[in-house]
């Protein structure tokens, strides 16, 4: 006999018999509700069990493109930290070529910008256009140069001097401030030298340009050098940066 069939003979039984029988009955009707229940929840989750979708044997095991994609950052780290234990100087050449590639394209780019802007514009007096044409080299030149200083600034901390270099804004305001303390000499000095050598040397723009930027070379390695040196001791000396090193310090411990 099922348990319904239990329930339901009991209740039979005790209805009619004097003055308990609608507490009885009413038992009954509460045991029932709860039996129901049960059922009704038993068979909820067996209904689910089915429907779930069953998980696969393989779900836990990384993908092929997960794994492919982490070799491929393994050997980038590796690849960087080896051209870490370069010499600086070495590096430091690479990154300034690098930036004056981009410069030399950049200057050109300026300069015939200002080209065509002397040909179509007629907004400008003519004493201000002969002017322009005049000191154009110059012009072009002077941009270019302001503009090559930020990203010398980036190629130099990726390359040279580490990323923790720029790792917080003043120690990335600071080194960029310097830098362009550094190059302002550089730029008025490299921008004469560079019309000298067109104007008066005979040379061609792109000898001038070489010519130019070899002989910064050296000068800016050793001053850019003491700027980022001072700019990250400075930074380190802030109550601030110590404080925060003093908790990672903490927390590396308790690791």
């Amino acid at each position: 006999m099922t348990g319904l069939a239990v329930v339901q003979s009991s209740m039979l039984g005790v209805v009619g018999n004097g003055p308990t029988t609608i507490p009885m009955a009413a038992a009954g009707s509460l045991a029932l509700a709860v039996f129901r229940n049960s059922r009704n929840a038993n068979n909820n989750d067996n209904n689910a069990n089915l429907h779930a979708p069953k998980r696969r044997r393989n779900d836990n095991k990384p993908s092929r493109s997960s794994s492919s994609d982490s070799d491929s950052d393994d050997l980038m780290i590796k690849l960087y930290r080896k051209w870490m234990t370069l010499p600086q100087i070495f590096r430091f050449g690479v990154a300034g070529n690098l930036g004056n590639l981009g410069f030399f394209y950049l200057e050109k780019v300026i300069f015939r910008l200002l080209s065509h802007f002397l040909a179509t514009t007629s907004v400008l007096s003519s004493a201000l256009m002969d002017g322009i044409e005049k000191f154009q080299d110059g012009m072009s030149f002077f941009s270019a140069y302001v503009i090559l200083i930020v990203l010398n600034h980036l190629l130099y901390a990726f390359l040279v001097y580490g990323m923790d270099t720029i790792g917080t804004w003043e120690k990335y305001s600071k080194t960029l401030m310097g830098q362009f303390k550094v190059y302002g000499f550089g730029l008025f000095g490299a921008t004469f030298l560079n019309s000298f050598l067109i104007k008066s040397g005979g040379l061609g723009k792109t000898a001038a340009f070489i010519a130019t930027t070899a002989t910064f070379a050296v000068f800016n390695y050793f001053l850019v050098s003491w700027v980022v040196e001072k700019a990250v001791a400075s930074s380190a000396k802030d109550p601030v940066v110590k404080d925060v090193r003093r908790d990672q310090a903490k927390v590396s411990r308790r690791r």
